[in-house]
């Protein structure tokens, strides 16, 4: 049987895909002079819908020219959010050996990367405060951030 309500016209199940992909370390600012990225990802999109998994920890970050106030980011994603789509925040289930704590990490739409915010709180749309790049550790086993998130592609 085809569907009770709404507008589906197949219930063909024709659009599954599992992959990796590379969370990286970086910041909406001067990039980086160098980052050792150990991190993995896997993804799974069904239709339109993309879900990520996220573990990322750094081997090394040298900052260079980088500003302490530019905002921390993970790149790398699958597939990039809709234009349309939910802004969504999930909880970092791990965020060891930062110089502040990450707790969020934040997808919106139509951005290629993935935010982190340091706590909730009364911000904007109260995403909290944003992590910072002078709260990347740069030491080596650094900034561990592992967590799922779920975001409609473009």
């Amino acid at each position: 049987g085809g569907p009770t309500s709404g507008s589906d016209t197949s219930e063909l199940f024709d659009d599954y895909e599992e992959g990796t992909w590379t969370p990286l370390l970086s910041n909406d600012g001067t990039a980086f002079t160098s980052v050792t990225n150990w991190s993995e990802g896997r993804y799974t999109k069904i239709g339109r819908m993309v879900t990520v998994q996220c573990y990322h920890r750094n081997g090394g970050v040298d900052k260079g020219s980088a500003s302490d106030s530019s905002n921390v980011l993970i790149t790398g994603l699958p597939y990039t959010p809709s234009s349309s789509t939910q802004r969504n925040m999930v909880i970092i289930g791990q965020n060891v050996n930062w110089s502040q704590m990450p707790n969020t990490a934040y997808v919106t739409e139509g951005s290629t990367s993935i935010k982190l915010y340091k706590y909730a709180g009364s911000g904007s749309n109260n995403t909290g405060t944003p992590l910072t790049v002078a709260g990347v550790g740069t030491a080596s086993n650094n900034n561990y951030a592992l967590f799922t998130l779920s975001y409609e592609a473009a």
